[in-house]
């Protein structure tokens, strides 16, 4: 699962807060791991894959500056402004209740599989958010050299349950590619891929521990989401201590709403009580978070022994590594997916389709794979392009070819066989 949120100065300490001092090893820290550079980090003078210092992440998040304390950007900081998108990638539940569980080995494995999984997740998401605007009221979309920032794991929940999860905190400040100023990312095509890039994420995960702990997942869910086969429902429920409490406000919620109005919310109103509710019922983690890992673990242990048989649950998940041949869905597949769901679509909901759909070895495959069904996809005669065409004299962005007054986050498509079906409606309705 992808979330994504603003940081700014008010909120920016909470990633740093939690970070162990000095200690590297997951398995054994007390405390978080810290911060490393993501993306283009090199646009400031840092290099991916590298530790960010306190220092770093205070100029970066607090201040909006490089690791050398300059600005990025003419922009005043004050405490309403965004310096950053976070980007939260979520194991799911029986991920990290497996890495709650098992063994040194498994914990080694789950975390790399997480990783790798973000990483791919990041690096494949980046080109396609990488702009900003210019020009008045910002209405000319441009093209920067990239997007970078700090990723950070933290462990658990608010509630202090298991919950294996990355912050990539993306910075609000770009360098535009034509004249080299930095400038704010236009975040409209962010939100737009958010959902894509977390279905990437899943399918990367999922090959990674197959790969690693020969584990076999269930169902695939809207959110391109599937749980570990084995792990049990009531260890489940147990480690969602803040997903429950959420549930029952939600649903003390509808039951007033339906007092007070006399029908049932729709979709779209349960869902901004869900958000209100979460950021409501939101709290700091408690000083416990700061727990050794050793401590944590023996506790999550022993709510689950008191459930389970744990050493037999774990011996029916863990299977014989397998790296999973490649498996690619078909155009008309992907494109008979995404028209059942959408009369127009945007490049995103067809990449979520597709990489709901793709099984591989490795997630560098995997994206590999995603990228040629895609263009496969895209270049067949079934799609059609919904965007106006450029016209004589219209400035052209670089990375996609269309006029600069058309944000990439506008661009949608459809199906010639969904246009064929409406004008059939039509001429049905006019006879």
């Amino acid at each position: 699962m992808l979330s994504v949120g603003k940081v700014g100065p008010a909120n920016a300490g909470y990633y740093q807060s939690a970070v162990v001092r000095g200690a590297e090893d997951y398995y054994g820290a007390d405390g978080e791991v810290p911060g490393r550079w993501v993306g283009r980090a090199d646009l400031v003078g840092a290099v991916a894959g590298s530790l960010a210092t306190a220092v770093d992440a205070g100029l970066l998040l607090e201040s909006k500056c490089g690791p050398d304390g300059r600005r990025l950007g003419a922009t005043v900081v004050t405490e309403r402004s965004v310096t950053a998108f976070d980007l939260t990638f979520s194991a799911p539940k029986s991920v990290s209740v497996l890495y709650a569980l098992g063994d040194a080995r498994v914990v080694a494995a789950v975390e790399a599989a997480h990783t790798d999984a973000v990483l791919q997740a990041v690096g494949s998401l980046s080109p396609r958010i990488a702009y900003t605007r210019t020009g008045h009221a910002g209405v000319v979309v441009v093209d920067t050299e990239g997007v970078f920032g700090i990723r950070y794991r933290h462990r658990t929940s608010r509630a202090l349950d298991p919950q294996l999860h990355d912050h990539v905190l993306i910075s609000n400040a770009v360098r535009t590619v034509s004249d080299g100023e930095w400038r704010t990312l236009d975040a409209r095509g962010l939100y737009r891929q958010a959902k894509a890039a977390g279905v990437e994420y899943q399918t990367h995960l999922r090959a990674g521990l197959r790969g690693s702990l020969g584990v076999e997942f269930g169902e695939i869910d809207a959110n391109g989401q599937a749980d570990i086969v084995g792990i049990d429902d009531a260890v489940l429920v147990e480690f969602s201590t803040r997903s429950v409490d959420i549930e029952t406000e939600l649903a003390n919620w509808v039951a007033g709403f339906v007092e007070r109005e006399g029908r049932r919310p729709s979709p779209v109103e349960v869902g901004k009580a869900h958000k209100t509710i979460t950021l409501a019922t939101r709290t700091a983690k408690p000083a416990d978070a700061a727990l050794p890992t050793a401590t944590l673990r023996a506790g999550w242990r022993q709510r689950a022994d008191g459930l389970v048989d744990v050493e037999r649950m774990l011996t029916t998940v863990l299977g014989e590594p397998s790296r999973a041949a490649i498996s690619r869905p078909t155009v008309d597949e992907v494109l008979d997916a995404v028209e059942t769901k959408h009369a127009q679509w945007a490049q995103a909901q067809l990449l979520e389709e597709i990489a709901a759909r793709v099984t591989g070895p490795n997630p560098a495959t995997i994206a590999r794979v995603i990228e040629a069904v895609y263009a496969e996809a895209m270049g067949s005669l079934g799609v059609v392009d919904l965007t106006p065409p450029a016209e004589d004299g219209d400035r052209l962005r670089a990375s996609d070819g269309r006029p600069v007054h058309i944000p990439p986050s506008a661009v949608r498509y459809t199906t010639r066989r969904h246009l064929e079906r409406e004008v059939a409606i039509v001429g049905w309705a006019t006879a």
